[in-house]
């Protein structure tokens, strides 16, 4: 397990009394042991010293909306590159997308995700589809997923990925079905009604050269 003894860090917590501070940090056993101003700590035995002048210490990043391709699509990117990813950019949560093949739908799907966590050490937190892929391509009427299932299997959040939902009567219904699971629901805030062959933002400029806003 990591011993280390991290000196003149520049401390990143806004709630906490060190923020803003030059500290030195004690870690043994992969844990943080000790911390205090710097030149306070002194070199511990079997602990290697890291110069951190001039950098900042932060608790780990957070990405609320992380694309990859596990499964279906892992020429792009599967789990175990995206952690080395996040692991290598202080990222220590990744908030799945559903926008996978196939898309995540179901509380095996979910579950799959959750186990890799302990597999890699990011936290993968998986978000559900809100409405099933298939159903809305076939019939062009969209069906809700088991949202509740989901989110018991650990399903965080629920979301059409990059796709907005254009019905205001199903966006109604996943909002009182998502409720009832304590999850939040992601849209892309999308309206095609508006943004329909939109080459630029409608503005006078626009108007004048002819272009479709």
């Amino acid at each position: 397990m990591l011993n280390l003894l991290i000196q003149a860090a520049k401390i990143f917590l806004p709630e906490s009394r060190w923020h803003g501070q030059l500290c030195d940090l004690s870690i043994e056993h992969g844990c943080l042991k000790q911390i205090g101003t710097h030149g306070s700590l002194k070199q511990g035995s079997g602990q290697e010293i890291i110069d951190a002048r001039e950098q900042t210490l932060a608790p780990s990043f957070v990405d609320l909306s992380f694309t990859q391709g596990e499964p279906g699509l892992e020429r792009m990117e599967d789990l175990e590159s995206a952690s080395r990813l996040a692991f290598g950019s202080g990222y220590g949560h990744l908030f799945l997308t559903p926008d996978t093949s196939p898309s995540t739908e179901s509380s095996s799907q979910v579950r799959h995700f959750v186990a890799r966590s302990e597999v890699y050490g990011t936290d993968f937190h998986p978000i559900g589809r809100i409405s099933h892929k298939d159903a809305t391509k076939s019939s062009g009427a969209p069906r809700l997923t088991e949202m509740i299932d989901m989110a018991r299997s650990g399903a965080m959040a629920f979301s059409n990925g990059n796709t907005p939902i254009s019905s205001y009567a199903f966006f109604l219904r996943a909002l009182q079905y998502s409720s009832m699971t304590g999850c939040p629901i992601i849209s892309d805030p999308l309206d095609s009604s508006l943004s329909m062959n939109g080459q630029v933002h409608s503005c006078a400029m626009t108007e004048q050269m002819g272009l479709p806003g």
